[in-house]
């Protein structure tokens, strides 16, 4: 097992790396930002969820992936208050007037 680990040294593995930050921002009717890696490397094709609060609850209201430069942009369905959401990690909450 040693021989084997010595083989595969100085290989630095990217891609698998866990989320760790989510930013939301509004622009005009839309939540945009930027999903990154523990490392702040973007993450490409990651799934993202728009979630509006009603009352105490936050629900999903639009789905879509993040860019190859880890962007994404999603309509807001009117005024409210929305965060976006990826695996176990929220952004911040927009408020959109």
């Amino acid at each position: 097992a040693a021989k084997a680990m010595q083989s595969i040294r100085g290989i630095r593995l990217e891609g698998n790396r866990s989320t760790t930050r989510v930013i939301a921002l509004r622009r005009g009717a839309s939540i945009a930002g930027s999903v990154f890696d523990c490392s702040k490397h973007p993450v490409a094709a990651q799934a993202v969820v728009l979630e509006r609060k009603t009352g105490g609850a936050w629900n999903a209201v639009r789905t879509g992936k993040t860019s190859a430069t880890g962007s994404y942009s999603l309509a807001a369905g009117g005024a409210g208050v929305y965060r976006v959401g990826t695996g176990a990690r929220r952004s911040n909450s927009v408020n959109v007037p």
